[in-house]
């Protein structure tokens, strides 16, 4: 079984057996709630957004009818790079995000794409995750192995959190403790980027940067997002 088919094994086994309070509505009314793993790659991912959880699909709630197959669901899941081909505004952010951080490592967008990967802190597709109240947290909370796998890649170097508050990150992935340290912060509506490196629970010593939501449709500029690509190149 491949990385990627074990991690939809075990995030659709946990969904099955999941005690959120959403989740039991649906498995009461004989429906599942989609799970949707994030984009790593043990060989290629350096830098990881993270972000609360996958949006459901555009008029649904995040639940299906059956339970997923995770060796179907895992033919279908994409590379970082097709992810970036998408249109969502997810993706098409980050896409502007990597092309101004390869401009000012002086690389191209097509070397500096594949190091990138994207994830979520809960698995479990959702809404809107502000909405969820106590499901939410119980979510993120059962989701968590899955996650840590998720980061427990060799060459990672930053993680990005992209809309996730500071107590998300101290909560699950920080190694308690650990000391932290090359703290910097920059200010703005838009533009804002708080940094710091410490120790992850999986050990890894690693750049930790927080900005802004890019899945924001209102007010997030090219210009305030080329701004966040180039302030990230420069604090690694």
């Amino acid at each position: 079984m491949s990385r990627l088919e074990q991690l939809y094994s075990d995030a659709v086994r946990i969904e099955t057996t999941s005690t959120s309070p959403r989740i039991l509505g649906y498995h009461e009314s004989g429906r599942h709630c989609e799970v949707g793993i994030g984009i790593s790659d043990p060989e290629l991912t350096e830098y990881l957004f993270v972000s609360l959880n996958p949006g459901a699909h555009r008029g649904t709630d995040g639940s299906i009818n059956h339970a997923q197959d995770p060796i179907v669901t895992a033919s279908a899941h994409p590379t970082m790079v097709q992810y970036l081909g998408e249109t969502f505004p997810h993706a098409r952010n980050i896409r502007k995000f990597i092309k101004a951080f390869a401009t000012a490592q002086g690389t191209s967008f097509k070397q500096e794409a594949p190091k990138f990967g994207t994830t979520n802190l809960s698995f479990f597709y959702s809404k809107t995750s502000g909405q969820l109240g106590e499901s939410f947290f119980v979510e993120i909370g059962e989701s968590f192995p899955v996650l840590r796998a998720e980061v427990s890649v060799p060459r990672l170097k930053a993680l990005i959190f992209s809309g996730v508050s500071w107590e998300h990150f101290f909560y699950s992935l920080y190694q308690p403790g650990s000391r932290l340290a090359d703290f910097r912060q920059r200010e703005g509506k838009h533009t804002w980027m708080h940094s710091f490196r410490t120790t992850l629970v999986t050990g890894t010593d690693s750049a930790v940067v927080f900005i802004v939501h890019l899945s924001a449709t209102r007010g997030l500029t090219n210009e305030s997002i080329a701004s966040l690509g180039t302030r990230f190149a420069q604090i690694l």
